[in-house]
C-alpha cells in the first residue's frame, strides 16, 4: 500500500496565541506572500477578490467570517509556511476544504485560513490495492466520480458539495 504523509484534518482549528496586531502592510507579510506558490488574499487587498475569498457554505451568515488572510495553497509547502507565519504572527488557523462546516470551524474572525479547496483536489486511485489517495480539497463527488468506475464509494457522506 502507499503510505500517506502529511494528512489533513478538514476541521483543525488552531488557536497560537500572540495578540494580533496591524500586519497586512508589514515586509514580513509580503515575504510570506512571495514564498507561497498559492496566492495569499488579505482583507486590505481588492474588496471583491477578498469577498469571493471569504465566502464559505453555511446558511447561518450571523458565523464571524472576517480572516485577515486566506491562502489557496497548492501543495504541502503552502500549508507548512502556513502554519509557521501564524505561529509566528499568533494568529488563529482554520482550514477550509469546501466551506460546510455549520459550526463556522472553517473560518475565524481576524487570523489566516488555509484554503485547500482551489487547488489541493488531486485524487488517485489504485484499483488492485482497492484504495484512495486524495488532498484535503476534495469535495465528496469528486473523490466518488473517480471511484465509482472501480466499484469503490466512499464514506464521507452523503452530500456531494460538502469538503
Amino acid at each position: 500500500g502507499r503510505k500517506i504523509e502529511n494528512f489533513f484534518y478538514c476541521v483543525l482549528l488552531i488557536q497560537l496565541g500572540k495578540e494580533n496586531e496591524d500586519i497586512t502592510s508589514m515586509p514580513r507579510v509580503e515575504r510570506f506572500r512571495g514564498s507561497l506558490r498559492g496566492e495569499l488574499v488579505a482583507d486590505s487587498d481588492d474588496t471583491e477578490e477578498y469577498e469571493k475569498a471569504r465566502v464559505i457554505w453555511n446558511g447561518d451568515w450571523t458565523i464571524p467570517n472576517a480572516p485577515r488572510f486566506i491562502v489557496h495553497c497548492r501543495g504541502v509547502s503552502d500549508v507548512q509556511k502556513c502554519v509557521r507565519f501564524a505561529k509566528e504572527e499568533g494568529l488563529e488557523v482554520a482550514v477550509r476544504c469546501g466551506g460546510h462546516s455549520l459550526r463556522g470551524l472553517s473560518t475565524n474572525e481576524g487570523g489566516l485560513v488555509i484554503d485547500l479547496g482551489k487547488y489541493m483536489r488531486a485524487i488517485s486511485v489504485d484499483a488492485e490495492a482497492r484504495e484512495v489517495w486524495f488532498e484535503g480539497g476534495c469535495l465528496v463527488k469528486d473523490v466518488d466520480s473517480e471511484t465509482e468506475p472501480y466499484g469503490l464509494c466512499t464514506v464521507l457522506g452523503a452530500v456531494g458539495n460538502a469538503g
